[in-house]
C-alpha cells in the first residue's frame, strides 16, 4: 500500500509540474556573420552566426545541446549544418540569443547564382530543411525532429517543445 502512495505522490507531483510548463518560442531567425569560409571541391565550408528571438517563460533554464539540419532545394540536397556546442537560454528569458553553426553547401555554383551573399531575394519556397535538434530543460532531454519543413516555416518559427 506505501508503495502505491507514494508512486501515485510522485506521478501526482510530475504532473502538476508539468501543467504549468509553457512551451518557448523561437522567432525572426538570422544570418549574422559568416566567418572561416573555404572551399574543397565542390562544396563551401564555413561557420555562420545565426540569432533569434526566444522566450522561456518557464523557471528552468533550457539548453540547446546540438543539432543538425539537412537543407534541400527543389528536392535536391543543398546544404548541411551542424552545431555541437551548447547554448543554454535562461529562466524567464526574453531576448536574442547566438549560435555558431558549421555549415557545407554542396554545390557553390547554385549558391552564387541564388545571389549571394545577398540573400534577401531568395524564394524560400524552393527549399524544405530537415533537422534534429536535442534539447534539454532540467532533468528532460528531449530530441526534436521533423522533415519536409518549408524553409520559410522554419524561418519564421520553431516551436521548442
Amino acid at each position: 500500500m506505501k508503495r502505491h502512495f507514494l508512486l501515485f505522490a510522485v506521478v501526482s507531483l510530475l504532473l502538476c509540474g508539468c501543467a504549468t510548463y509553457t512551451m518557448p518560442t523561437v522567432s525572426d531567425i538570422k544570418i549574422d556573420n559568416i566567418e572561416n569560409v573555404s572551399y574543397s571541391g565542390e562544396t563551401i565550408l564555413g561557420d555562420v552566426t545565426v540569432s533569434c528571438n526566444i522566450i522561456n517563460p518557464n523557471r528552468s533554464e533550457i539548453q540547446i545541446v546540438s543539432g543538425e539540419a539537412v537543407v534541400y532545394r527543389k528536392g535536391r540536397r543543398f546544404a548541411y549544418a551542424s552545431s555541437y556546442t551548447p547554448v543554454t537560454v535562461p529562466t524567464l528569458y526574453q531576448g536574442r540569443i547566438q549560435a555558431t553553426v558549421t555549415t557545407y553547401v554542396e554545390n557553390p555554383l547554385t549558391l552564387l547564382t541564388l545571389g549571394f551573399p545577398n540573400l534577401s531575394t531568395l524564394n524560400t519556397g524552393d527549399f524544405t530543411v530537415d533537422y534534429d535538434i536535442n534539447i534539454k530543460s532540467g532533468n528532460f532531454t528531449r530530441k526534436l525532429s521533423d522533415r519536409q519543413v518549408p524553409l520559410s516555416s522554419f524561418i519564421k518559427y520553431v516551436d521548442l517543445f
